[in-house]
């Protein structure tokens, strides 16, 4: 019986290592334009990820309508919220970047493996904004992430646009609670094959 729970407890251990979470991450992030805006607000940076709002920051673009940029994440995923100076705000510029939002974690044991749009939403009565309202594309026309960076490039702002992100990560240092885990199942292991023997 104890053989089995310690494989058990062997079993249990190793996914746990595996698992990552941003919770406690250190991140670091930018608004930039490349349209000629200017830039009202910089996100305050760098934070700890955690149940707060990580990130908020303003943006004037060219056409002189102000916004304003949120992020919040969470442990496996980021929102970004972006609201117009107006209800009916809504700027587009067809493949041009209106603004580019760049995210890096300084933790260097977070590796991306995959970063996803998985929810967009919209409250804007402008005209573009309810048939570009696309899960997966939006107005999102640059979209990378590697190592530990996530570049977002937008070519349309709207009134009430929220983003969501997926983040999947893998976290190559085990916390020290899997770690405890997996030693403790390895020494059940060896007692365990010792006393059958």
């Amino acid at each position: 019986m104890k053989k089995y729970l310690a494989a058990l407890g062997l079993l249990v251990s190793i996914p746990l290592c595996a698992n990552a979470s941003l919770i406690g991450d250190t991140i670091s992030g930018s608004i930039q334009n490349d349209s000629g805006g200017v830039l009202d607000q910089q996100f305050a940076s760098p934070v700890v990820v955690d149940a707060s709002n990580e990130f908020s920051g303003a943006y004037t673009d060219v056409f002189n309508q102000h916004w304003t940029f949120n992020v919040d994440f969470s442990a496996n995923q980021f929102v970004l919220s972006i609201l117009g100076s107006t209800n009916w705000a809504n700027a587009y510029m067809t493949d041009a970047t209106l603004s580019l939002i760049k995210f890096n974690f300084s933790d260097l044991n977070n590796l991306f493996n995959n970063v996803t749009l998985v929810d967009y939403s919209c409250n804007s009565s402008g005209f573009s904004c309810d048939v570009r309202a696309l899960k997966g594309l939006a107005n999102v026309n640059l979209f990378t992430f590697s190592g530990n960076e996530i570049h977002l490039g937008l070519n349309g702002l709207y009134n009430g646009e929220t983003y969501t992100f997926a983040v999947e990560h893998t976290d190559t240092v085990p916390e020290p609670a899997p770690l405890l885990l997996l030693a403790l199942g390895l020494i059940g292991v060896g007692a365990a094959r010792r006393r059958s023997a």
